[in-house]
C-alpha cells in the first residue's frame, strides 16, 4: 500500500478525517478560545465538560464533512461513467472482475 492509496478519499475517508480532525484539535488547543476552555474562575468540572463535548462534536463533523464528499465524488465518478458508456472503465471503478 503506497502513500497515494493511503490518502485516497473514495477507498479511505477515515484517514483524511483523522488528519484534519487533528490539525483542528491542534489549532483549537493552540488557541484556547475562552468559549471552550472557559475562564480560570469557572468550575472545572464544567470547563472539561465543554471540552469533551467540543472534541466528540468536532470529530463527528469531520467524519461527516470528508464521508460526504468522498459519496459525491465516487456518485459523480460513476455518472460520467455511465453517461459515457464506458463498461470497461466501469468495472475498474468498482473494481469488479470480470
Amino acid at each position: 500500500m503506497n502513500i497515494q492509496e493511503v490518502f485516497d478519499v473514495t477507498k479511505n475517508p477515515l484517514t483524511l478525517a483523522i488528519i484534519i480532525y487533528l490539525v483542528i484539535s491542534g489549532i483549537v488547543v493552540h488557541l484556547k478560545p475562552v468559549i471552550i476552555f472557559g475562564d480560570e474562575e469557572e468550575n472545572k468540572y464544567v470547563n472539561s465538560y465543554n471540552v469533551w463535548i467540543f472534541f466528540i462534536l468536532l470529530a463527528v463533523f469531520v467524519y461527516a464533512i470528508v464521508c460526504s464528499y468522498a459519496s459525491n465524488k465516487i456518485r459523480n465518478d460513476y455518472c460520467s461513467k455511465l453517461v459515457a458508456k464506458d463498461l470497461k472503465g466501469l468495472m475498474e471503478l468498482s473494481t469488479c472482475k470480470a
